[in-house]
């Protein structure tokens, strides 16, 4: 049998690279399935990815639009978070300067989750503070009611009406006649306290230390209540709560509410809040008792003023509350003039033309008359002008942030000037040979008693080294170096969207040392050499919401300076200067006063020699 024959009808021939092929094909499938299925997945994970990212930048972008000003990143709310911690834990001036020298010109924060824009340019600064659209000021509502600030005074109000309205008073004892006789009380002031430091370390002939800050801080006040308020003071107790108060302002100021739910931490505050509250109401009614009892009244100070015009029911033998044009007939003659009237019986205004009123007596400046029993008068003009008009709590408000005003900023401000002028010889012998000329060079005998004339309101403008200086000063080393505003509508700063409801922080003082000046950052006379434009020197602000007691407060610091400087010279201890003084910006820059060391800030009076023309800081012996 053929075998092969067979095999070769029975089996069919297999070709290797056949199966070769389609083995490979079968692994080339399989693997392009598993790699199709991983592809879809990478590409779904990767998706993601991108669209987490686009979120992300999509946020980013929203909040960035939104702002469109150079600031730190949103991020998911971290941003808003560290700019707010930031503020509350350095200071509001220290974190301004940090953002403004970080991103520029204009910043844009957020402090207690409200976007805020930090400006220093003179153009955006300039714009704020001139448009009305900026009347308002921010800070936290819980904080402002703590200090009696919540739609009262004049600082924080932002009641925009009632601050208008609360505004004229202010101007009215800040302005005109009120300052004419600040130079007198000033100069009177100064002296006085300057006698009174003959209790302090003597440390040889004619040589004393004291606390110039706490001195300053005494005249300043002295001089707020002899002008303002004018009733008799406990200056070292008043002073004392004063200090505290204006601790309270710093810290609770921008605080978030959850901070006001725990009494345990702002209890004390509080507490400090109302304790200079109750001491202003106690010298408000005791001025009230004596307009009550006052047979004329000659002058209408600013406190006289307010409670003239606060809401009250009238009572027999009150005083009306402003000044009304009487007629009243004495042996038939009518008369027409402005008096003063205490009324006999409860009136309620607003009174009618020709409406009688009784009064128990009546007195003006020009004729004074009292009576003993009720006279009947006939209203011609009825001039009950802001009869009611002030609330008992608003008075209050207004006549504490008058008499702490001075002692947070001015008395400051003059510490820091003496300080310079320590550092700055030249600069007091050039302001010695200038009160010389104006005043007389026998100032040292004129001060004990032989013969000076005393410092006259015709002298002011004549001192333009002095005014430089303070000018100089304030620019070099403001204690307040920045404001506080808040848009009422939407705007556009530079080039910048500023939707309704931004707060605004305008750094003033890091404007004085980034534009115009010859000599920016360094303190020299020479950067007034020539006339400055009001909008590169805005230590008073300007435009609606400025200082209103910025000419009373030149005045102030130009008497008081002239009367020290005069006298003595003021040298603090060896290696106290401004810049190593170690100081504090959160409202203002104020300067550490250590418990450790309470002579820290202390300086030494030393008397200037008699001699005509002597500027010698050394002492006779």
């Amino acid at each position: 049998m053929n075998l092969f024959s067979v095999c070769e009808r029975s089996v069919t021939p297999v070709r290797f690279d056949v199966l070769m092929a389609e083995g490979l094909r079968d692994a080339r499938n399989a693997t392009a399935a598993v790699g199709a299925e991983r592809g879809c997945l990478a590409t779904g994970v990767l998706l993601l990815l991108l669209l987490l990212l686009l979120l992300l930048l999509l946020v980013a972008r929203t909040h960035r639009e939104k702002a469109s000003v150079p600031g730190p990143y949103f991020c998911l709310g971290v941003g808003p978070l560290l700019s707010y911690l930031r503020f509350l834990w350095t200071g509001i001036g220290t974190a301004s300067n940090y953002y403004n020298d970080k991103y520029g010109s204009m910043a844009r924060v957020w402090i207690d989750g409200q976007d805020t824009l930090i400006l220093s340019s003179t153009s955006a600064v300039r714009h704020v503070l001139r448009s009305a659209g900026y009347t308002s000021r921010f800070g936290s509502r819980r904080g402002l009611g703590c200090l009696g600030m919540d739609a009262r005074g004049i600082i924080f109000n932002s009641d925009v009406a009632l601050w208008r309205k609360t505004r004229g008073y202010f101007a009215k004892a800040l302005t005109g006649p009120g300052v004419l006789q600040t130079v007198g009380v000033c100069t009177a002031s100064t002296r006085r306290h300057l006698d009174s430091l003959s209790g302090g370390a003597a440390l040889g002939v004619g040589l004393r230390q004291a606390d110039v800050l706490s001195l300053l801080r005494g005249i300043v006040v002295d001089v707020s209540n002899t002008l303002f308020l004018g009733v008799a003071i406990d200056e070292k107790e008043l002073l004392g709560k004063i200090l505290k108060y204006f601790d309270t302002w710093q810290t609770v100021l921008i605080k978030p509410d959850i901070y006001f739910k725990l009494d345990w931490i702002h209890q004390s505050h509080k507490d400090a809040a109302q304790e200079l509250q109750d001491a202003i109401e106690a010298l408000i009614d005791q001025k009230r008792r004596e307009l009550s009892e006052a047979d004329k009244l000659d002058h209408i100070n600013f406190t006289a003023d307010l409670i003239f015009a606060q809401v009250t029911d009238q009572k027999p033998g009150a005083w009306s509350l402003t000044l009304l044009q009487l007629a009243w007939s004495t042996s038939g003659t009518a008369r027409h003039k402005r008096f003063n009237c205490r009324l006999a019986s409860p009136v309620h205004p607003p009174l009618k033309n020709d409406q009688h009123v009784a009064v128990s007596c009546f007195t003006n400046r020009d004729n004074p008359v009292k009576v003993t029993h009720s006279t009947c008068v006939c209203v011609r003009v009825c001039s009950w002008q802001g009869h009611g008009e002030l609330s008992a709590d608003h008075v209050r408000q207004c006549v504490l942030e008058m008499v702490i005003a001075a002692p947070d900023t001015l008395s400051v401000s003059l510490f820091f000037m003496l300080l310079l002028l320590n550092q700055h010889p030249e600069v007091e012998l050039r302001i010695l040979t200038e009160i010389d000329t104006v005043i007389g060079k026998d100032r040292v005998q004129i001060w004990v008693g032989l013969g000076r004339r005393p410092l006259r309101n015709e002298d002011l403008p004549k001192l333009c080294v002095l005014e430089t200086f303070i000018n100089e000063s304030l620019r070099f080393h403001p204690v307040v170096d920045f404001t506080m505003r808040r848009a009422l509508s939407d705007d556009v700063i530079d080039g910048y969207k500023v939707p309704k409801g931004t707060n605004i922080i305008l750094n003033v003082g890091r404007m004085h040392r980034t534009e115009f000046y010859p000599k920016p950052n360094e303190f020299s006379l020479d950067n007034f050499e020539k006339n400055v434009p009001s909008r590169y020197f805005q230590p008073f602000g300007s435009g609606p919401r400025s200082c209103v007691g910025k000419h009373i407060a030149m005045v102030m610091m130009k008497s008081i300076l002239v009367t020290l400087l005069s006298s003595y010279s003021l040298c603090p201890h060896e290696g106290l200067t401004l810049a190593s003084m170690p100081q504090t910006n959160n409202l203002s820059q104020q300067p550490v006063e250590s418990q450790q060391d309470p002579h820290y800030l202390a300086m030494t009076l030393i008397p200037r020699r008699p001699t005509t023309g002597s500027h010698s800081r050394a002492v006779t012996s």
